[in-house]
């Protein structure tokens, strides 16, 4: 299947994405019989900086570093 562009948002107060602040986040898989616990590895894609988490803290921790600003 052919990728398609997307059009920019007609409605100007409807917020862009920025890419600076775009991440993939893999979430590994675990056994029916194991407490469920949010783990995975984490990527920004702007840097390519990534890490594993074992937690949702983990998780927002190293997304809260790539806020404007910081």
């Amino acid at each position: 299947m052919p990728r398609t562009e997307r059009s920019a948002p007609s409605d100007p107060s409807t917020p862009r994405l920025p890419p600076e602040r775009a991440f993939v986040v893999q979430l590994e898989i675990r056994r029916p019989d194991e407490r469920p616990t949010l783990r995975g590895r984490v990527e920004h894609l702007t840097t390519g900086e990534s890490r594993h988490f074992g937690s949702t803290a983990e998780l927002v921790g190293f997304m809260n570093r790539f806020q404007a600003g910081r």
